[in-house]
């Protein structure tokens, strides 16, 4: 019980941490309000509803704007890295240490890693498929056997974690779907108006985007625990403080500052 009552603790925190980081999260945030608050649209005197239209129709812009630069950002990505697929080598990486790695981290499938040119290709998985590509510049001297077996642990922690990762995606759109239907379960006897249906339509993807970028956030410290469990924090950490995110992190990845305190935060006997 006292477990329990702790990890639901730590969820509360990660999402506090989680809403502490970007304008665009702000937006969202600002979006949920005021679609909550437009469910009283026709309650609202005349003057009150006249401001609240603006206010919320830029609110709702700012919202579009941002998101749509993040997928015109990864739409852009996957169309070029597929049609570029052929420019770029893909060298089959074999060593034994990567195999033993995977069987400590329990993987039973055999996994595929592949060394890549690709510039735009740091470290990237595809957990349903066991496949991982990493960039060839590591095996030049960028990173050290230890830091590349870190990655490889980070990465592994994706493919024994994706289950997990899925029925929290799952979640978060079960929810944001329940969200909008309360907002329409106490509009109920209001006048059903175009206004209306799409204040429900910006609740339900503004809090789906905003709960699927925090399972993302969870993931990825999920991942870099199973691999400092296996491999120690050294690595990872060294390879965040080379190679990591932004200091505000991204809507799939946390800051790299963040990552390093927590490893060192979980495993202070060995950093």
């Amino acid at each position: 019980m006292r477990q329990l009552r702790a990890s639901k603790i730590t969820l509360f925190k990660d999402f506090a941490e989680f809403l502490s980081f970007r304008d665009r999260r702000r937006v969202v945030l600002g979006v949920l309000v005021s679609s909550v608050t437009g469910t009283f649209y026709w309650l609202m005197p005349a003057v009150i509803r006249w401001w609240f239209f603006y206010v919320y129709a830029g609110l709702t812009g700012l919202f579009i704007a941002s998101q749509a630069t993040l997928f015109v950002k990864l739409a852009g990505t996957n169309i070029s890295f597929l049609f570029s697929r052929g420019k770029y080598k893909r060298i089959p990486y074999l060593d034994p240490e990567v195999d033993a790695l995977a069987r400590r981290m329990g993987i039973g499938t055999k996994v595929k890693v592949f060394a890549t040119d690709d510039p735009r290709v740091k470290a990237s998985t595809n957990p349903f498929t066991s496949t991982i590509y990493f960039s060839a510049e590591w095996l030049r001297g960028l990173l050290s056997k230890s830091e590349i077996l870190g990655v490889f642990g980070h990465e592994f922690g994706h493919i024994t974690r994706i289950k997990q990762f899925v029925i929290e995606i799952i979640l978060a759109v079960v929810l944001s779907y329940a969200f909008a239907w309360g907002l329409y379960f106490f509009t109920v006897f209001v006048l059903s108006t175009a206004l209306l249906a799409l204040v429900f339509n910006v609740a339900e993807i503004a809090i789906a985007m905003l709960l699927v970028n925090f399972v993302c956030w969870r993931a990825e410290y999920r991942s870099d625990k199973e691999s400092a469990k296996v491999n120690g924090p050294e690595g990872l950490i060294s390879v965040f403080q080379l190679i990591g995110e932004p200091n505000d992190g991204s809507e799939t990845h946390p800051p790299s500052l963040k990552r390093i305190r927590r490893l060192e935060g979980e495993f202070p006997s060995t950093v």
